[in-house]
């Protein structure tokens, strides 16, 4: 048996969107002090030579890390989860980008409650910043879809007219 191209790639888009959501809820799960030291090893990337005495636990700089790593991860989401649905809306229709919609949120919230239960905070705020971060990741394989469509029909008609009129 055969696959399809497209039967392949759905393949690895679901491996992919299964291995971002195990990504999230492991961070999810990691406790307050290794949360902290995953921020200050990527500040000692970032500001190598900053004074050590100057880490409170709570930086500024440690805040814009940690927001910075929400809406990363949930835009990689969202770049997996529209890729997804692209490549399945012939299933399902235009239902796939509400139900691509609700499991970015619901991921998010989910994300948020499991924090819950340690010594980390969660937040109405950080749930809104994933969703950010998905839309962020559905608009960039939006519009690299579209161009994509837009070269093909072009290369396809031999139209020579611009890309973005």
């Amino acid at each position: 048996m055969k696959l399809s191209k497209n039967s392949v790639i759905r393949v690895i888009l679901v491996v992919l969107l299964i291995l971002v959501t195990f990504f999230i809820f492991k961070n999810s799960f990691e406790n307050l002090a290794t949360s902290h030291q995953y921020s200050e090893n990527v500040m000692d990337v970032i500001a190598p030579n900053r004074d050590a005495t100057d880490y409170s636990g709570n930086s500024n700089m440690e805040r814009l890390i940690r927001k910075s790593a929400h809406l990363v991860e949930y835009a990689v989401l969202g770049v997996v989860v529209m890729a997804l649905a692209l490549n399945i809306r012939n299933l399902l229709k235009n239902a796939v980008y509400g139900i691509s919609l609700f499991y970015a949120l619901f991921i998010a919230v989910l994300d948020e409650h499991i924090q819950s239960f340690s010594e980390r905070t969660s937040s109405t705020g950080d749930i809104l910043l994933d969703f950010v971060g998905s839309m962020i990741g559905f608009a960039v394989v939006l519009v690299v879809y579209f161009i994509y469509v837009k070269c093909k029909n072009k290369r396809a008609t031999g139209n020579d007219e611009p890309l973005i009129s």
